[in-house]
Parts: C-alpha cells; sequence; structure tokens
C-alpha cells in the first residue's frame, strides 16, 4: 500500500506531465497557424497603416494543402475546405475558390461556391476573389 505522501507526490507529477503535454500541443499549433488583423491596402501584403480598406483577417492554417480564409466584415473568401452548406446553416455570407495556395492565388482563383448570403451581396460563381472581397467590404 502506498503512503499518502507517494500519492501526493505521484499525483504532483501526473499534473506535471499533463500540463507540460498541453503546452507543447498548444505552442505547436499556435506556430502553424498564422492570423494577421492588419490593414490591407490594395492587397499589398505588406500592409500599412492608415489604409482606405477595412480591417480583414486573414487566417492560413497549414495542412496539406494550406487552409486559407480572408474575412471581411461582411463575409468571407476562403478556400474549398470550407463548406457553404455550413455557411448557409449560420447565415455566413462565403465565397470558395479552389486549387489555391496563397492569399494572392485566392484574389485571382474564379469563384465555384457561395453561400445565400453571399448571393443576397451580388457575389457569383465565376466571379474572381477580388470581387468578392470588394463585395464584402
Amino acid at each position: 500500500m502506498k503512503s499518502i505522501q507517494d500519492k501526493v507526490i505521484y499525483t504532483i507529477l501526473s499534473i506535471l506531465i499533463v500540463t507540460f503535454v498541453s503546452y507543447k500541443f498548444i505552442n505547436h499549433n499556435k506556430q502553424e497557424t498564422e492570423l494577421i488583423g492588419e490593414p490591407l491596402a490594395s492587397f499589398d501584403f505588406n500592409p500599412k497603416e492608415g489604409s482606405e480598406y477595412m480591417k480583414a483577417k486573414m487566417i492560413r492554417y497549414e495542412l496539406e494543402k494550406p487552409l486559407l480564409i480572408i474575412k471581411e466584415k461582411q463575409g468571407m473568401l476562403a478556400c474549398a475546405y470550407i463548406n457553404v452548406e455550413t455557411c448557409n446553416k449560420t447565415n455566413e455570407a462565403c465565397a470558395i475558390v479552389s486549387g489555391v495556395s496563397s492569399y494572392e492565388d485566392m484574389m485571382s482563383a474564379k469563384i465555384i461556391a457561395v453561400s445565400n448570403k453571399a448571393l443576397n451581396l451580388g457575389v457569383n460563381v465565376g466571379d474572381t476573389g477580388m470581387s468578392a472581397i470588394n463585395r464584402f467590404k
């Protein structure tokens, strides 16, 4: 039978191990995710303060192909990892592009799917990503 002192030491060591593993897991995910909340200047990806453009959040998560999202005030332009039907259920305006690996690719890519709310904002299948972003401002 273990003494109370042994049980306390075992419990403390268990907590330390779980804390360490959790810390490593959280920091590993932080390194893979990039969130940029700076203003965009004509989609110069080195934005400058005082831009005439709204603030956009740009998210990149590294997977086999990167998950990319550019979120504007009224909607988002996203890669094909994002599901339009989910956006319809949550009443989000989204436009989907496919085969992109960078934010620049997203701007010139043709939209392959749009949510109902994006349609109401004038975004259509076949438009460019840049066109959708301008409508989402």
